[in-house]
């Protein structure tokens, strides 16, 4: 027996739980969509940049209707994994947990050479030849669609270090087609907090966090750094800044198209431009991490103090459209 669910390339997926959400959520949520993803983040305890609410976006979407189970109770229940992953499938449910990416086959970067946890989706099994069909960010870090065999998913789960309690549950999403409202009120709370760098709606305070407008500047003195230690740079917040303008894009289109902000083509003009500068800057940041050339890294710095203004201005006048 084989049995696939639908998924569809994401808009964006600088991480897995962003590649999950964009690549089965159903046309019913784009509002919801739209009414999230703005307000940037750093944090300092991660390294890491993302959307406000990153750890919570999977758990809070209203798309989905959640059933976990916890590792040691498929242990204790007689019951295998391979099992319960194609009973979820047969419901139309999608399955999501972490693995150790030392056993997964499908990552060429990590299997065999590394012990490391990351969520993996699954979507999909072929009975006949044992194999699920699974997504995560396989090929060189993108999100990417790929099958893998059962026995590579059940050692990488089963044999987690089950020392970090999110690594032990098993999640399965079934897809809610709920009509979802643009929340107008939310998106201007967010346009603002970008502009003004304040606190994001989901805050653990012991971590400290870098917001909004501000992260331009953090990335540029972290890019000083890596350079002056000679470490490597992270191009993952380049991405986001990237995928951020290209959200943000098609948010206006939208907004545009239901009559929520007056139809302007030069401002689309002007996002459409400063989404591909964001793209060039990426693309840079990753020519400067094979070559290490002081040419690309001085563009590298003027690209992102431009991007930083150009993103200001675009924020700001959609606000002003929006009244």
């Amino acid at each position: 027996m084989r049995k696939i669910l639908d998924v569809k390339e994401p808009l964006i997926s600088c991480y897995t739980a962003y590649g999950t959400l964009f690549s089965i959520l159903p046309k019913e949520l784009d509002p919801w969509i739209y009414s999230n993803f703005i307000q940037l983040v750093y944090n300092e305890l991660w390294g890491t940049y993302t959307f406000e609410g990153h750890k919570f976006l999977l758990e809070d979407c209203p798309g989905f209707r959640i059933y976990k189970t916890q590792r040691g109770k498929i242990e204790d229940d007689g019951k295998t994994l391979i099992n319960m992953i194609r009973n979820a499938i047969d419901v139309d449910e999608y399955v999501y947990f972490f693995v150790d990416k030392y056993y997964i086959s499908a990552d060429k970067l990590y299997h065999g050479k590394q012990h490391f946890e990351h969520e993996l989706l699954i979507y999909g099994y072929d009975e006949d030849v044992d194999i699920l069909y699974v997504a995560d960010n396989f090929a060189d870090g993108k999100f990417a669609f790929s099958t893998c065999p059962s026995t590579d998913v059940e050692k990488g789960f089963m044999l987690l270090d089950g020392s970090k309690s999110y690594t032990e549950d098993f999640r399965t999403f079934k897809i809610l087609r709920n009509e979802y409202p643009l929340d107008i009120k939310k998106i201007k709370h967010d346009l603002n907090a970008f502009l003004t760098s304040q606190k994001a709606y989901y805050m653990n305070k012991e971590q400290e966090m870098i917001f909004g407008v501000e992260i331009f500047d953090n990335m540029e003195k972290q890019l000083n750094r890596r350079v002056a230690d000679g470490r490597p740079i992270d191009v993952r917040g380049f991405h986001m800044l990237y995928e951020h303008l290209l959200l943000m894009k098609e948010r206006v289109k939208y907004m545009m198209g239901k009559k929520h902000i007056v139809e302007d083509s030069n401002l689309l003009a002007f996002i459409r431009l400063t989404t591909e500068e964001a793209l060039l800057l990426r693309n840079l940041a990753i020519k400067y991490l094979i070559n290490q050339n002081k040419n690309t890294l001085t563009n590298i710095f003027e690209k992102l103090g431009k991007l930083k203004n150009d993103e200001i201005s675009i924020f700001t006048e959609i606000l002003a459209k929006m009244g």
